[in-house]
This record gives structure tokens, C-alpha cells and sequence, in this order.
């Protein structure tokens, strides 16, 4: 399992299920299982906190973290910690300034990620530069 999670997301032969398949691993049963878990997190989810809000948590963390992250492990790590942050920071906005809960925690997510995309632009911006 931990050369499945040392590979590197931007890499086109980590995207591969050969590489998993030649660690020993069963790429069909590690599919499924996520599969299964996703959606009886999403199942569970929908009636707590809706639909929408379900898939902005299920989206926006990861693309964050994918924008973040050099590194699958480190992105495993870094969607969850993204979404919880963004369910904290949009409750007590909500509570705050009296607004509904749902779009609260989906914007605050929403500028975790333009803040995430802002910070990887200008670091390629200043990497293209400096060659």
C-alpha cells in the first residue's frame, strides 16, 4: 500500500493500474472498496446536509488538495483536513453573520480553492521566470 500512495498524481504512470498490480496489489478490490465507502458516505451525507453541499465536499477538497499537494499520500492527507477546515470556518461564519450553513461552508471551500489555484499560478509564473 505505501508505494500505491508514494506516487506522484502529475506523473501519467501513476494514473496507471499496472504499477499497483506490480506491488502486489488487487486494483479491483482497493476500487471497489473505495467505491462502496464513497457512497455510503455520500448516502449518509445527503440527508444531513444536502445534495449540493454533499458534492461541493466531495469536489472541491480534493481539486484543492490536488492543486497543493506534490504527492498522492500528501493529498490523501491534505482533501480532509481541506474539508473539514472549510465545514469549521463556514459554520462560524454562519453563526457569525446569520447566514445559511450550506452556501456558507461552500464558499468558504470555494476560496480555499482560488486561493489554492492563485498560490500554484504564481508559483509556475515565477518558475517560468526564472529559466
Amino acid at each position: 500500500m505505501r508505494a500505491l500512495l508514494d506516487h506522484d498524481l502529475r506523473d501519467p504512470a501513476s494514473r496507471s493500474t499496472s504499477s499497483p498490480r506490480s506491488c502486489g496489489l488487487n486494483v479491483g478490490r482497493l476500487l471497489t472498496t473505495f467505491h462502496v465507502l464513497l457512497a455510503l458516505a455520500v448516502i449518509a451525507s445527503i440527508s444531513v446536509v444536502g445534495i449540493v453541499l454533499v458534492n461541493a465536499l466531495l469536489v472541491i477538497p480534493a481539486a484543492t488538495a490536488k492543486l497543493l499537494a506534490p504527492s498522492l499520500r500528501r493529498m490523501f492527507v491534505l482533501a480532509p483536513l481541506v474539508g473539514l477546515s472549510s465545514v469549521l470556518v463556514g459554520l462560524g461564519a454562519s453563526y457569525r453573520l446569520d447566514l445559511p450553513s450550506g452556501p456558507a461552508i461552500v464558499v468558504v471551500a470555494g476560496l480555499a480553492l482560488l486561493a489554492a489555484w492563485a498560490s500554484t499560478a504564481a508559483r509556475r509564473a515565477g518558475a517560468r521566470s526564472a529559466r
